[in-house]
């Protein structure tokens, strides 16, 4: 569709900045502010927590990524 279009090279830049970004602001954090807590209806999710999802969720983005890559490559 129309995002066919887009810059590959770009995508991927903005990705690794943003998550260079992500560890630089993390490794800044104090050890004690990993224990604040987000409350979103009956869950209660603490700041550790959410920084180690978000990466083991773009984790499982990356095998994806790694994965297609090789199937494009196999063809090619």
């Amino acid at each position: 569709s129309r995002f066919i279009s887009f810059d590959y090279v770009v995508l991927i830049e903005l990705w690794y900045s943003f998550n260079l970004y992500l560890l630089f602001i993390v490794s800044k954090n104090k050890e004690k502010n990993l224990l604040n807590v987000w409350q979103i209806e009956d869950s209660k999710l603490s700041l550790g927590f959410l920084v180690g999802d978000y990466y083991r969720h773009m984790k499982v983005h990356y095998d994806l990524f790694v994965s297609r890559s090789n199937e494009i490559r196999k063809d090619q």
